[in-house]
């Protein structure tokens, strides 16, 4: 767009002041001050947001960590074992020796049985 000019240079500075003031070839909808303020505003809005939803993020993880954390603990939690098992596991393990012991004499007494070659006997 073509600036209009004159003789008089008070009224052709004016011009340019108010076409640069005004910004004529790029017509603006809102002010600029106004533009500042909506961006602020939307900045703060996501700043916001953002924190809302770490907490939110956060807190639901935190719960399920401590879900976990709880159903692991009840799932291998077995409690002090009564007199009754702690009899039975006491017999096991003594039947478990004396079953280890049993074996051995046997095997030393087949040893001791054969011949010192252990060649078959015609």
């Amino acid at each position: 767009m073509a600036i209009p000019t004159t003789n008089n240079t008070i009224l052709n500075t004016s011009i340019y002041v108010i076409y640069y003031i005004m910004d004529i070839s790029s017509p603006k909808l809102i002010e600029p001050g106004i533009y500042t303020y909506l961006n602020y505003s939307l900045k703060e809005c996501h700043i916001y947001k953002w924190k809302y939803y770490s907490y939110l993020i956060n807190l639901a993880l935190f719960c399920i960590w401590v879900l976990f954390i709880s159903l692991f603990c009840y799932w291998h939690y077995k409690g002090e074992p009564s007199a009754a098992d702690q009899q039975a596991k006491q017999n096991k393990i003594q039947k478990y020796i004396t079953d280890k012991i049993a074996n051995y004499r046997i095997s030393k007494q087949k040893y001791h049985q054969e011949l010192i070659t252990s060649l078959p006997t015609f």
